[in-house]
């Protein structure tokens, strides 16, 4: 009951402020995450010196590590702030690039599966694509501890679903039976094993689900990203869909290209704060089969 009731004061508060004191207020709680957020910072930092050595931005005049560090703290205060707005019933410009690959996908009437990554503002953004008439479906872990409850309420009352862990992949198979748009995060953790994929130049572990659900429903698969142009005006765009007759790997190397470039150009809305690059565990094979069981717990 308490964490329903802050959730919903924050909401209002987020809603009842103007954009410049509620931008002003996030910088400054970003500054006190950043002071004590200790291996939060250190995991982010290290996602973000991947992304800094791709990008070759070692040579090129643009912020050290540590200002980018600072500031992708200063960007996921402003993200948090934009969802708050956006649950709360507040309204944010959105620009929509692709909208045609979209809705080119879900003529078909077998739903389409939407793959990004922790790019940019997109909860808010999520909120604005379900506002413009289309019917959404989150794949989300339980991060949110007592929240989640009241979240996963608010989030239907803006039109979005939400598929957790616990509910298993048919539900997923479900939604996009009722021909909804299925968005999936493929640097999240909610899934359980994975196989490698060469991502921002350096091979990791990513879930391969996406790939695999869209081979087994026929729904299109589609990169997406989602990043903030401006204050108060959220970019989103969606690419075409994926030949899956390409085969499995060059079909997952398709998908994480746009989302390397996407973070390329913006590394520090890029806000993943558990360590990307881990050791390939023992047994982990990155030639053979992904594991039939995806789900494992929250990605934040």
């Amino acid at each position: 009951m308490l964490a329903t009731l802050g959730f919903t004061a924050f909401r209002r508060l987020a809603h009842g402020l103007p954009l410049g004191p509620g931008y002003a207020l996030a910088k400054v709680g970003a500054h006190l995450h950043y002071r004590l957020a200790r291996r939060r910072r250190a995991n982010l930092a290290a996602n973000l010196a991947q992304a800094h050595r791709f990008a070759g931005l070692d040579a090129a005049p643009r912020p050290n590590l540590e200002t980018l560090v600072q500031s992708a703290f200063e960007s996921h205060a402003a993200f948090l702030f934009e969802w708050l707005r956006a649950s709360g019933g507040g309204r944010f410009e959105l620009e929509l690039a692709g909208a045609a690959e979209l809705d080119r996908a879900l003529a078909a009437g077998r739903g389409a599966i939407l793959a990004t990554c922790h790019l940019g503002s997109w909860e808010a953004a999520a909120i604005e694509l379900a506002a413009h008439g289309y019917p959404l479906t989150v794949v989300t872990g339980e991060q949110l501890g007592r929240l989640a409850p009241a979240v996963r309420r608010h989030k239907a009352a803006r039109g979005i679903a939400v598929v957790r862990p616990t509910d298993g992949m048919r539900a997923l198979y479900r939604h996009l039976a009722r021909n909804r748009v299925l968005v999936l995060l493929l640097d999240g953790d909610i899934w359980r094993h994975g196989r490698a994929v060469p991502f921002l130049g350096r091979p990791t572990l990513f879930p391969w689900g996406a790939e695999r659900l869209a081979r087994a429903t026929g729904a299109p698969l589609l990169p997406a990203v989602m990043r903030r142009a401006e204050r108060g005006r959220l970019r989103a765009q969606i690419f075409p869909a994926l030949d899956l007759t390409q085969g499995p790997a060059p079909t997952m190397r398709a998908l994480v290209a746009p989302l390397e470039a996407a973070i390329a150009a913006d590394p520090e809305q890029w806000c993943l704060f558990r360590r990307l690059w881990e050791p390939v565990a023992t047994g982990a094979s990155p030639t053979g089969p992904p594991s039939p069981a995806p789900f494992e717990r929250g990605a934040r």
